[in-house]
Parts: C-alpha cells; structure tokens; sequence
C-alpha cells in the first residue's frame, strides 16, 4: 500500500470510530425528556416557573455534539482521499505502476500523528460543547449571576479540553513537521551512538 491509502484507510476509519462514539450521546435525548419533566414538576411545586432552566440549552447540549460527531465521520468518510492527498508529500500519484511501494518510517510516523490528531478532536468535541452548553445553561438559570460561582475545576476542565482540541488540530496539521523532526532526532541520536563506540 502506498502511503495516501494508508492515511485514506486511516481517516476513513476515524470517521467510523466518530460515528461510532456518536450513537451513545443518543441515550442524551431520552434524559432530556426526563429531566423536562422532573424540572417542571419541582418548578410546580416550587411555585417559581419563572426560574426553570432555558430548555433551549437543554436541547442543544443533547443535540450538538451528536450532529459535530456524525458530521465529522461522514466527512472524513467522504473526504478521505482528498485529505490524504494534502496530509502526504504528494510525490506518489494514483497512476503509478508500481502499486508495492513501500511506506518509509517517516511517512507512517506522520500517517499515525495526524491520525492521533484526529481522534484527539473527536474526543474532545463532546465534552468541549457540553461543557458550554451546562455553563451557558447554569447562568440562564441565575440570570447571568453565576459567572463567579462556577468552580475553577470546571474552567481548569475546559481549559483542558481547550488544548486537546489544540494539540489534536496541531497534530493533524503539522504531521509532516512533526515526523521530520522526529526523524532527525532519531538520527542525531544514532550518530551519537555510532561516536559512543
């Protein structure tokens, strides 16, 4: 296999794997609905539907990341090969003759980090939306006076996430850098070794 069709298959699988950590966030909408109605009954009870959490928010922090999750997958399931066109060097075509070439180690190193890069933001891209959406949700429901009382934990949480998302967008995009580096540095450290001897 060639090198652009490693990373297709790649890509093409953490499209799948996408997909796949989409469908649980589906069980989100079933506690929706659970939590719209116990919601309302304590509203009742409190008498204050005044106060009752924007239900907007509810909705979109169970929607969101399911649709970002399904529509990551699908588009790096359709554009799979155009992406490893521009991940790779781009110096082995299609219409090559001899389809055996081999995969240097640098390339499979750039293949592997951007395909970490990837499942990095996949991760990232569920927790990150929910985590807005609960923040953006506890201040409707203080009307806007909650600002100061979200713990540091949540920030240091997002804030987390924040350079995931980060870390896995670099990884994806400067693969090719990251693995000339690395292998560089696995040759200085041989000619070290060689010098040692």
């Amino acid at each position: 296999m060639k090198a652009k069709q490693i990373t297709s298959l790649s890509l093409k699988l953490a499209g799948i794997y996408s997909i796949i950590t989409a469908i649980p966030l589906l069980k989100v909408f079933t506690e929706y609905s659970m939590m719209k109605r116990t919601m309302s009954g304590f509203m009742r009870e409190m008498g204050s539907a005044g106060n009752s959490p924007n239900e907007i928010y509810l909705l979109i922090g169970a929607l969101l990341p399911f649709v970002l999750l399904i529509g990551l997958g699908v588009y790096l399931i359709k554009n799979s090969n155009a992406i490893a066109g521009k991940i790779g060097d781009n110096d082995d075509d299609d219409d090559d003759d001899d389809a055996h070439e081999n995969v240097t180690a640098k390339e499979m190193q750039s293949i592997a980090l951007s395909i970490v890069g990837v499942v990095f933001v996949i991760i990232a891209i569920p927790k990150l939306v929910q985590s807005g959406i609960n923040i953006q949700a506890q201040k409707s429901v203080a009307n806007g006076m909650m600002s100061g009382n979200i713990a540091s934990s949540t920030w240091a949480y997002i804030v987390g996430l924040i350079v995931q998302t980060v870390v896995g967008s670099a990884l994806f995009l400067g693969s090719n850098g990251l693995a000339s580096l690395w292998e560089s540095f696995q040759k200085s450290r041989a000619m070290g070794d060689v010098k040692d001897t």
